[in-house]
């Protein structure tokens, strides 16, 4: 490691934000992340034309890829060696080799994004996943480890499987409901850990007399591979 990033990770690491084996920024992309959050070694090399964003206590393992996403919600937990979001090859012209499409579009432009991939809250990913573009991943979901994830997954779902199929759902249709209801994730830890998470319906419950603030969670923008860091709310 470099002693620019070694520079990097103790700057940012005094944001609350932890680096662990280093980070990889394309040249000009912007990130938004939330602390506290962690990065193990991944690589960040977005195309989409938009400034992604990594929730408050997500963390995530070593050896991810990521070539166009939107956003990551708060409390995710994701496994190593995922990939998310690459980029297509066209499937309408004679060849799906670049040297069909680089002459007529220089800047790529045939090679189309779906739409940038988003991620909701409190999604646990497995490990040596595949997200394809325009996938939209909701609130509470699971993706089992070596799933190839190629259309949007429901609150609380879980998914697995080569491509990605249903198995079933975490809870009852009235109890997601009433989970994605409180928003629990906007909250701190510590106003929560003496809830009953072993019971939804408990929790649900305790959440609804409690009277809790939302955490203002710090927000930090990092242009150009760490050469400035802004914060975006006081």
């Amino acid at each position: 490691m470099n002693l620019r990033m070694l520079l990097l990770k103790y700057r940012l690491r005094r944001l609350g934000i932890d680096l662990s084996n280093g980070l990889y920024l394309a040249p000009e992309m912007s990130i938004d992340l939330e602390s506290p959050v962690s990065l193990h070694k991944i690589d960040l090399n977005t195309r989409s034309g938009i400034i992604p964003r990594i929730g408050a206590h997500t963390y995530i393992r070593s050896g991810c890829h990521f070539a166009a996403f939107q956003e990551i919600g708060r409390f995710c937990a994701i496994g190593p060696s995922l990939r998310c979001g690459d980029v297509n090859h066209p499937l309408n012209l004679v060849s799906t080799h670049p040297f069909a499409y680089r002459h007529r579009s220089p800047d790529g432009a045939v090679r189309k994004i779906k739409a940038p991939t988003q991620i909701g809250h409190d999604v646990w990913i497995g490990s040596n996943v595949i997200i394809l573009s325009g996938v939209k991943i909701a609130t509470g979901a699971v993706i089992a480890a070596g799933a190839v994830v190629c259309k949007d997954v429901a609150p609380y779902e879980i998914v697995g499987g080569v491509p990605a199929r249903h198995i079933r759902f975490r809870f009852s249709a009235e109890i997601i409901e009433k989970l994605l209801a409180t928003e629990w994730w906007n909250y701190e830890p510590k106003d929560l850990q003496n809830f009953d998470f072993s019971s939804p319906e408990a929790f649900i419950e305790q959440f609804s007399v409690a009277k809790l603030q939302p955490a203002s969670y710090p927000l930090w923008r990092i242009h150009r591979r760490g050469k400035r860091i802004e914060r975006l709310n006081i």
